[in-house]
């Protein structure tokens, strides 16, 4: 079986829209699915052009509770509207 690495990649930044939400461990599934949608509906509705995959990032823990921000990479910046960044 071969073995896997693992290796830091630097990428460019860029545009990217999503929700944020504080949330418990057994909410993640569920928040993150309404989390796409929320982006997606909001997305289109202003012509964004998403460049990439669904991302989640998790910029904060503690215990018993994380910050997740849900959201997509974006061709170009769209403003958000409140609730969207």
């Amino acid at each position: 079986m071969p073995t896997s690495s693992i290796a830091r990649k630097t990428i460019d930044a860029r545009p990217f829209l999503f929700v944020r939400r504080r949330v418990a461990p057994p909410e993640i599934a569920n928040t993150i699915g309404e989390g796409f949608g929320t982006v997606m509906g909001y997305g289109h509705s202003v012509g964004a052009v998403f460049a990439g995959r669904p991302v989640t990032r998790y910029p904060e823990m503690s215990p018993g509770m994380m910050t997740l921000e849900i959201g997509f990479p974006l061709a170009a910046p769209v403003a958000g509207n409140g609730a969207v960044e």
